[in-house]
């Protein structure tokens, strides 16, 4: 957060999933950013319960993930709990978390059944095998 405030003015804040909602967060924003950080299945639903009340109108939730199709591995494509792994990273990080693997049509059930609008979905490519390296979606509330 210090580099996030360094960077520019703004009002930022970390919290628990939990604790994001407008009960705790007395305004509203123009952009909610996830990068790689929605793991679970119930913590992630009601993140995207409560986005739209705490979005300003036209305002933007923006997600980046893993891609389903590259990070399914040789498990059947369905939504469900998945072992983690720090694969390709350097040997600090241990102890994988597990985390709920969501296809992509449920990615876009989440934006769809929460009320916002999925304006864009990207597909960056890795340049080395040219598949998808992430899923990058970006929703909108339209009131």
């Amino acid at each position: 957060m210090d580099r996030a405030k360094a960077h520019g003015q703004g009002s930022f804040k970390v919290l628990e999933y939990e604790q994001i909602c407008p009960d705790t967060l007395h305004e509203k924003y123009d952009l909610a950013v996830c990068n790689f950080s929605l793991l679970g299945k119930e913590s992630v639903e009601h993140l995207f319960k409560v986005m739209p009340h705490l979005l300003n109108d036209n305002g933007c939730f923006i997600i980046q993930t893993l891609h389903p199709h590259t990070s399914c591995g040789d498990l059947p494509y369905l939504d469900g709990w998945r072992e983690g792994s720090w694969e390709g990273f350097s040997d600090e990080f241990v102890d994988p978390a597990p985390w709920y693997f969501r296809t992509l049509e449920s990615w876009c059930d989440l934006f769809v059944g929460s009320g916002l609008t999925l304006d864009k979905v990207e597909e960056p490519l890795n340049k080395k095998d040219a598949k998808p390296a992430s899923l990058l979606m970006m929703g909108r509330v339209t009131r």
